[in-house]
């Protein structure tokens, strides 16, 4: 039996395998949409009356009636969450786990005309609210506000927002944090890398997209750690206006616009003092893709460094009082190991006025590389 295998799960005691299942849970992006559905209206009665009379039309036939004759919409359309990510996939897996589901989760955020229908876990899952929706008739409109949460809405503890969606900046952030009130970590997503109805969405985290630490160059703007596929992989963040705000940490973000300016409108005066309406949240600012999508980047990242780091370039060694010496190395070659091969080629004892930083323990070479010892 493989070590990844374990056949005996049945035979533990069902406390355990509860533990188990529980311990396996992991947090979810769940994105919301709000959506209006018309109540149903008959169109047409049949009755075993005959109407013959042309001006009629058909008994209650509304399908048929003359445009200006016919009903309107009725009521005013209902509302109701939808939810845009997957079911937890321990609802799938077996009777049991579907069991121990129904513990972890809650069906949450009805409306005034929908019960709850939403599988959530207000400790672990992020809710994704305020994606814009483009509108060529007039300004953009978000598909919900907070308010339409309702009382589910003030125990999300873990909350992650559109940066586009949110022009009016601070003022905005301080409406729905307001509203909420019980929000822990705050997540503001970068440009889109998805399409907006799509399932699956997962944060793409400064680990996935940066650079092999020994290609790195510390001189270099944290951006440019980036690896070399992040730019084509992910389109949207060269158009991402905050770009500089990517995986920066909680307090140097809260002292940025706009959320500067949302924690200094967080302030009531009662009679005797200036108080905040909310804590202030963990503050991140992320891209958000599908798992699909992450895995097959970090397959090609892969894969890529994999032939990077066995491509060999030609570089040129260059010192005073000493022939150029070239060769072909690997991509990843140190310094010292290039200043180790011109000594040893030209049989130099001691490198007392060779000029090294040694920061740059790495080298990222290129084609035709020229080092100069002076």
């Amino acid at each position: 039996m493989a070590a990844t295998e374990f056949r005996r799960f049945s035979s533990l005691p069902t406390e355990i395998r509860d533990i188990i299942w529980k311990a396996a849970v992991a947090p979810r992006i769940v994105h919301l949409d709000l959506v209006q559905d018309h109540t149903h209206m008959c169109s047409r009665v049949w009755s075993q009356t005959s109407v013959d009379e042309p001006e009629h039309m058909g008994f209650f036939d509304v399908d048929n009636q003359q445009e200006d004759a016919q009903f309107d919409n009725g009521p005013e359309p209902v509302s109701r969450f939808r939810c845009l990510s997957n079911v937890p996939p321990f609802f799938l897996i077996c009777k049991e786990s579907h069991l121990v589901a129904k513990k972890i989760y809650t069906k949450s955020f009805g409306t005034d005309y929908a019960a709850p229908s939403i599988w959530f876990n207000f400790d672990l899952d992020v809710l994704y609210m305020g994606h814009v929706i483009e509108d060529d008739s007039g300004p953009p409109d978000r598909t919900f506000l907070a308010d339409d949460l309702g009382q589910d809405g003030k125990k999300v503890q873990n909350l992650a927002l559109c940066n586009e969606s949110y022009p009016e900046g601070g003022d905005w952030i301080n409406i729905v944090l307001g509203t909420l009130g019980s929000v822990r970590t705050l997540t503001m997503v970068a440009a889109q890398n998805y399409d907006f109805y799509c399932n699956n969405l997962v944060f793409l985290d400064h680990s996935d997209v940066l650079e092999s630490p020994e290609y790195s160059v510390h001189a270099l703007e944290p951006e440019e750690y980036l690896h070399p596929l992040t730019w084509s992989s992910f389109f949207g963040l060269e158009r991402e206006p905050d770009r500089r705000h990517l995986w920066q940490p909680s307090e140097w973000l809260w002292s940025q616009y706009p959320y500067f300016d949302a924690a200094l409108l967080n302030m009531t005066a009662d009679d005797t003092r200036i108080v905040p309406v909310w804590s202030k949240p963990e503050l991140q600012y992320r891209p958000v893709t599908t798992f699909a999508e992450r895995l097959d980047f970090l397959q090609r990242k892969e894969a890529h460094n994999r032939e990077r780091d066995a491509e060999r370039v030609r570089v040129t060694l260059t010192a005073e009082k000493y022939n150029s010496l070239e060769l072909r190395v690997p991509w990843l070659t140190t310094f010292a190991a290039l200043i180790s091969m011109f000594c040893q080629a030209r049989r130099i004892d001691e490198v007392d006025d060779v000029v090294f930083d040694a920061r740059f323990q790495r080298l990222w070479i290129s084609q035709d590389f020229q080092f100069v010892m002076l």
